[in-house]
Parts: structure tokens; C-alpha cells; sequence
């Protein structure tokens, strides 16, 4: 049989993903258990409590590149290095730089998740895709 090597290459992903998938399927069950039991628990104080009320709480990624809050005071110390302003690519190109990492690691989530941040609470300004300090 011709390219068993590439068949047997993707039976072994197709293994590991289904080993995956396995392993969240029980850490699913072990979290609807904790919320049965939070549930009771909250019953016993108030038995008519709506529970369908509750949103659920979005979970931030931890980022494995900033702590908390670094990526923002890494784009707002760039910029202020650049008051001409810069572009997405060029503040990428500043963060990797300065943050010594590969141009294989992949920061364009975060960051741009911090410049929208940054543009929402208006310390940032944004004309023709150059990101400037906002004063």
C-alpha cells in the first residue's frame, strides 16, 4: 500500500485528538458535577432563586507571553517612543524585539486584543491603521 507512512501520520493525529476530546469530556463532567452542587448549596439558602438568572462569567486566557497588564504598558511605552505613531505590524515588530521572542511566536491576539483596549478607553487614537497616543 502506497504512503502508509502518511496514513499511518494520520491515524496517530486522528488518535490524539480523540484522546483529547476524552480527557475535556471529563473535565466537563467533574465541572456540571460542581455546579450541581453548587446549585443544591444555593437552595438551601433560597429555594425559588432562579438559577437560569446566572450568566455564565467569561474566562480570560492567560497569555503566555505578558503578565497581566504588561501588554498594554509595552504598547503605550513603544508608541510614546514613536510619537509619529505606528502601525500593528510595526508595534508587533517593537513587542518581539523587546521582549526578545521568536517572529514564530504568535502575539497578534493579544496585543490586538490590547490595542482595542487601549482604543476603547480612549488612551490610544487610530487614524489610517497608525495607532498615537491619544491626548
Amino acid at each position: 500500500m502506497a504512503n502508509t507512512h502518511v496514513l499511518s501520520g494520520l491515524l496517530d493525529k486522528r488518535s490524539e485528538l480523540m484522546g483529547i476530546i476524552e480527557q475535556r469530556q471529563k473535565e466537563i463532567n467533574i465541572l456540571k458535577q460542581q455546579i450541581s452542587s453548587l446549585d443544591g448549596s444555593i437552595r438551601i439558602f433560597d429555594e425559588n432563586f432562579d438559577l437560569s438568572s446566572v450568566k455564565p462569567k467569561r474566562v480570560m486566557e492567560k497569555s503566555r507571553y505578558f503578565s497581566h497588564g504588561e501588554c498594554n504598558k509595552l504598547i503605550l511605552d513603544i508608541i510614546r517612543l514613536h510619537p509619529e505613531g505606528l502601525s500593528f505590524k510595526d508595534i508587533i515588530d517593537s513587542i518581539i524585539s523587546s521582549k526578545n521572542l521568536s517572529d514564530n511566536d504568535n502575539i497578534s491576539k493579544p496585543v490586538s486584543a490590547a490595542l482595542h483596549y487601549l482604543f476603547k478607553n480612549q488612551k490610544l487614537s487610530k487614524e489610517k491603521d497608525i495607532y498615537k497616543i491619544a491626548y
